[in-house]
Order: C-alpha cells, then structure tokens, then sequence
C-alpha cells in the first residue's frame, strides 16, 4: 500500500487517552483522536517531536550570561 505525503492542517482536534497522561506538558501519542466529526484510532508513533524552549521573559533565564 502507498504512502501519502504527511502535510500540515491547522484545524483544531480533540484527542482522547485511554490513561491520563504522566506529565500534562509532555503527554505520550493519544490513543485516538476527533476530526471534523470523525473518531480516528492512532495505531502507529511514526516520529516524535517536543519543544522545551523557553519564551518570553522565561527565556532570559536560560542564556549564557545568567
């Protein structure tokens, strides 16, 4: 079976966990997810991406010089 292109859609979405999860700011992949009405099952982690950066004045913080 081909693979499609994976591209960017900016529409909201609301995920579901079947156990909450451990860190609220770095939560695991859902288990399933709610599209435009539409219930989808997430059966594979195909990659991974986190963000710690800091911002505004938070970022300050984190520099050489402090």
């Amino acid at each position: 079976m081909p693979r499609s292109i994976p591209r960017f859609i900016g529409e909201p979405i609301l995920v579901e966990f079947d156990q909450p999860p451990t860190y609220l700011k770095t939560p695991d992949c859902p288990d399933r997810f709610f599209w435009r009405q539409a219930c989808y099952s997430v059966e594979t982690l195909e990659r991974q991406w986190q963000d710690f950066d800091r911002r505004g004045r938070m970022a300050q913080n984190m520099r050489p010089e402090h």
